[in-house]
């Protein structure tokens, strides 16, 4: 009877986590945003920002392209929350613009009128 109460139990638990996983799952989705990200600087930076960013779950930048993919939970953020982050560190998220402070507060490489890239 032990055994057989220890198996339903732990069968219990499992499915819980199983289907928790899944409601997890199902509420993740991804976006690219096109951005003014320039150099490795760039990426460290919208990756900070982006790691206390609420809802997000990883990030990859891609500089050459220019492209940041973003995969975050739909029920804690939006894409516009994600492109105000991106934006709030001096960087354009698509049709938003840098935020003109923090885009003066930028590393030199990290400006477009830089020259460097």
């Amino acid at each position: 009877m032990k055994k057989l109460l220890k198996y339903s139990a732990f069968t219990l638990f499992f499915i819980i986590m199983y289907s928790t996983s899944l409601q997890a799952q199902r509420n993740v989705a991804e976006v690219d945003i096109k951005s003014s990200v320039l150099c490795k600087t760039c990426e460290k930076i919208i990756l900070e920002a982006l790691a206390f960013e609420r809802g997000v779950r990883s990030a990859e930048v891609d500089i050459e392209n220019k492209i940041i993919t973003v995969r975050y939970n739909e029920r804690r953020t939006d894409i516009d929350q994600i492109r105000e982050a991106i934006s709030k560190v001096g960087y354009d998220a698509d049709h938003v613009k840098a935020d003109a402070e923090a885009y003066k507060n930028l590393p030199f490489c990290c400006k477009i009128e830089s020259g460097v890239h």
